[in-house]
């Protein structure tokens, strides 16, 4: 009887692919307000564009990341010079030519990233038109996607006034409605910063604020980063073999078979096969530190495949090895 072992080593990110045709470069352009800007994160590397900046290098050579976030902006300060005046708006005079989405046009390339971030300063002014919003919102993913770039859009974030007392209730019902639009509408890019910060009454839990009690601390930057990379976007580009995917890796080691990669997280499937057609599960985890196929026998030809599943993603691609 011959044994097959099979090992695994386990990496704190996600999933890859078994093939590497990439570029090694990816570029991130971050845009949104004071929450995007940091919005009082202990140090530059805490706050959240930077963790995502920080985990996709996991994946790619290099990252590149502008930074065209500032305090107070509304999803119109966003748009292109010359664009629509909403009622409301007057406070913020114009889009800001030096980081609107014309700006961020101009620095990425198709393939590349963009995160889209307005915690609320919309409603936060008293801005109550949703359907603005949607408008200025739904232009920016219709731009990004024509030209070929990946979007990540948060919804808008749990707050509350300095002194912690609610803002006003157009805020919440505001919220709320983009929320679900966002969700609904780019379901493969949304980036819930909401649930993870919500306290359950739509204001932040108390222990992820900082000092002002109105931005996040380290923690809440944390949970909007968790937020942000849960989704199919960030799977996408992490794993398709765009970028510099760590390909997981399935080879014949005397007799052993070796499983490596990144896959923390996502259901691992290992498939046997004598004619390396069909294919049936011989161990399925979550966490494998080692597998003994005692089925195969010597001088046969046997198959096995990896697979690896997640909630969002059926399954990578695989490789197959024969003994």
């Amino acid at each position: 009887m011959k044994k097959i072992f099979v090992s695994l080593f386990l990496f704190a990110s996600l999933l890859c692919c078994a093939q590497r045709n990439y570029n090694t470069t990816l570029k991130i352009a971050a845009k949104g307000d004071s929450f995007c800007a940091g919005g009082n994160a202990s140090t530059l590397d805490s706050f959240f564009i930077s963790r995502i900046a920080q985990y996709f290098r996991g994946a790619y050579d290099t990252v590149i990341l502008y930074k065209l976030c500032t305090g107070g902006e509304t999803t119109y300060k966003g748009l292109p010079a010359g664009s629509w005046f909403p009622t409301g708006y007057d406070f913020y005079s114009a889009p800001d030519t030096a980081r609107n989405i014309t700006k961020v046009l101009s620095l990425l390339s198709p393939g590349d990233l963009v995160l889209i971030e307005y915690s609320g300063n919309d409603f936060a002014i008293g801005v109550e038109t949703c359907d603005t919003v949607k408008k200025n919102l739904t232009y920016y993913a219709n731009q990004y996607n024509a030209a070929g770039i990946n979007f990540i859009m948060s919804g808008i974030s749990p707050r509350q006034n300095h002194d912690g007392s609610f803002l006003y209730a157009g805020y919440y019902t505001g919220a709320d409605t983009i929320n679900s639009f966002v969700s609904t509408t780019w379901p493969y890019s949304y980036g819930d910063i909401w649930t993870g910060l919500n306290r359950g009454d739509g204001r932040m839990i108390r222990s992820y604020q900082s000092s002002d009690s109105v931005h996040p601390n380290d923690i809440g930057h944390r949970y909007q980063y968790l937020g942000m990379i849960n989704n199919e976007v960030t799977e996408k580009l992490y794993c398709n073999c765009k970028g510099y995917c760590k390909s997981f890796n399935l080879t014949k080691i005397g007799d052993s078979v070796s499983v490596s990669g990144d896959f923390l997280g996502y259901k691992l499937v290992i498939s046997g096969s004598n004619d390396g057609q069909s294919f049936t599960p011989v161990a399925t985890y979550h966490q494998l530190d080692g597998y003994v196929d005692k089925r195969v026998y010597g001088n046969t030809y046997y198959y096995y495949k990896a697979e690896f599943f997640s909630t969002k993603l059926t399954k990578t691609r695989s490789k197959r090895i024969n003994f």
